[in-house]
């Protein structure tokens, strides 16, 4: 195992971790369940730090299913770690970063549900009747799978121009045969 692939990931990892947990910890210590807090007012009604909680999955679904989520991020940790340190030669920085930034986020969530049986919420989002509550774990899962999905666009388009190249090779002429 590259030992620079190594120390990025467990970089990666420990950072969405501690940025995560530390700033639920800030959230609970001055917070009430349920309070808001207008961090940035310029950004009113849009965005406000509301301490929250969620037992289920994103956007409320699958409520009371904490433990399943619980195994679920597991079994999503170690499988992305696998897939991270059987990569190719030829992988890019977005799923070097990509991979344990969502190995981070899941294992960021599945530490609230060990500790509280239950993931804490605190990013407050609302545009129009859409409004929706979560926390840095969530978003490193999501710019994770957002890295993830480009780096494989980029491959498919390489492959496809790979390809075209390829078929649209000039035939050399033979002499002699017709």
């Amino acid at each position: 195992m590259p030992t620079k692939r190594l120390v990025l990931f467990v970089t990666v990892v420990g950072v969405v971790l501690l940025i995560d947990q530390v700033a639920k910890w800030l959230v609970m210590q001055n917070l009430e369940l349920g309070q808001s807090w207008q961090a940035l007012p310029f950004l009113q009604p849009l965005f406000r730090v509301t301490y929250s909680y969620n037992t289920g999955a994103a956007f409320g679904m699958f409520p009371m299913a904490s433990s399943v989520f619980l195994v679920l991020a597991f079994i999503a940790s170690v499988v992305f770690a696998v897939m991270y340190f059987n990569f190719g030669s030829e992988v890019t920085w977005l799923s070097l970063v990509g991979v344990p930034m969502i190995v981070g986020g899941a294992l960021g969530n599945a530490i609230d549900r060990l500790r509280f049986d239950y993931v804490v919420d605190f990013f407050h989002v609302q545009v129009a009747n859409f409004a929706n509550i979560s926390n840095f774990a969530d978003h490193a899962i999501t710019l994770g799978v957002i890295l993830l999905f480009i780096d494989q666009v980029r491959i498919e388009r390489e492959e496809q121009a790979q390809k075209q190249e390829v078929t649209t090779a000039p035939v050399e002429e033979h002499e002699g045969i017709s």
